[in-house]
């Protein structure tokens, strides 16, 4: 997969940054929203 994007970095950097990006960003929330509400039922 990674040798499969080096080959076609040129065609879709773009494209592929910005979807990792917005993946990225959309897990990240998600997984502070789970975290604080997780901690939150542990604690209290």
């Amino acid at each position: 997969m990674i040798q499969f994007l080096l080959e076609n970095a040129e065609y879709m950097s773009v494209f592929e940054f910005i979807f990792f990006l917005a993946v990225g960003i959309t897990a990240g929330s998600l997984g502070l929203i789970y975290d604080k509400h997780r901690n939150k039922n542990f604690f209290f």
